[in-house]
């Protein structure tokens, strides 16, 4: 896996941070995922393996105002995306802290993105019956 330096946007507090893609373990796919809104709004994710091998991606455009929604629909489109290619034990990594902790049952739902997360939990249930402790964190 390549580390990629990114310096800080901040002209005060000029610092470079390392940032690096952790694979999952032996056997498991990890799916990434991102949503954007920024004048129009899109989407990515990216399936790779435990050695950090590309399976597949996919970007497309959604159509919403709203980061919270934006994200919580590429990550159930997501999930649709690896359910079509039969995955049977993932790990789902993404940026937006409010949904992970959602999914983890750390907090409440808020009502704008509530259907989107009962598909999410319908997608995680369906797509892995033999796998009901599903790693879902948060990377920045």
């Amino acid at each position: 896996m390549d580390n990629q330096l990114v310096p800080s946007t901040s002209k005060a507090n000029s610092q470079t941070i390392q940032i690096s893609w952790s694979p999952p373990h032996h056997g498991v796919v990890k799916i990434n995922f991102d949503g954007s809104v920024r004048g129009t709004s899109g989407a990515g994710v990216v399936i790779r393996d435990h050695l950090g091998n590309h399976i597949c991606s996919r970007s497309f455009n959604i159509d919403t105002s709203t980061p919270l929604i934006a994200e919580a629909t590429t990550l159930r489109n997501g999930l649709l995306f690896a359910r079509s290619h039969t995955f049977s034990h993932i790990f789902i990594e993404g940026d937006n802290l409010l949904i992970i902790n959602i999914l983890q049952g750390k907090t409440q739902c808020p009502w704008k993105i509530q259907l989107l997360l009962e598909d999410i939990r319908e997608l995680l249930r369906l797509s892995l019956p033999s796998n009901p402790g599903t790693s879902i964190e948060r990377a920045i």
